[in-house]
């Protein structure tokens, strides 16, 4: 995904924010040790060696069927520019950030909010896959640890929902839909073949 420009898309996802800032673009100088997307904690040394202030919100990606916002860290300098200091595994030179003076960083995993700006179903489908993984890897006191193995039942449906995951993005992409033949070939609609086995599952999570 890339920074978005301030279009429709994202006037809709900052609908879903509930937020009452104007988002802006922010450059990028990663700090060079850092861990990848560890802001948090980072922003907090910064401070307590170059002073300022944390700024918490949101930071805004785009992809070809959908537009989220992941909860996110910057560092505010004494001076008052803002600048994102983390680490990412593909370096932008700058995010689109709107600011929530509503959230705090309570120590636990934030969920992405997603939004379909295509109108397929499919994609609603991907969202609520996405949202059952987290809660799957994010319920009580599992919301506060970054690394996590699961195991059984619960590593056996993690599986399941990244390989729908991908199924999910594949059919998207190729322009199906709820009713084109399910992409494993059973001869059966989608609706009627994984996309029933997706509800049933994400319902159960």
């Amino acid at each position: 995904m890339t920074p978005e420009l301030i279009c429709d898309d994202v006037k809709n996802l900052l609908v879903s924010l509930n937020s009452e800032s104007e988002p802006v673009y922010v450059k990028c100088i990663p700090e060079i040790d850092a861990e990848l997307d560890d802001c948090f904690p980072l922003v907090e040394s910064k401070i307590k060696r170059m002073g300022g202030e944390i700024v918490f919100g949101w930071q805004i990606w785009k992809a070809n069927f959908l537009i989220e916002a992941e909860f996110h860290a910057i560092w505010k300098t004494k001076s008052g520019e803002l600048i994102d200091i983390s680490r990412k595994a593909i370096s932008p030179d700058k995010i689109l950030f709107v600011q929530d003076s509503n959230r705090v960083y309570e120590g636990k995993q934030v969920d992405n909010i997603r939004v379909n700006i295509i109108g397929n179903r499919l994609v609603d489908d991907f969202i609520a896959v996405c949202e059952a993984s987290f809660r799957l890897q994010n319920t009580g006191d599992k919301a506060f640890k970054h690394e996590l193995t699961l195991i059984g039942a619960e590593a056996e449906a993690y599986s399941i929902l990244e390989d729908s995951k991908i199924m999910l993005q594949a059919m998207i992409e190729q322009g199906f839909n709820h009713q084109s033949p399910c992409i494993c070939n059973s001869g059966k609609k989608y609706k009627v073949c994984h996309g029933k086995k997706i509800h049933t599952l994400v319902e159960c999570i």
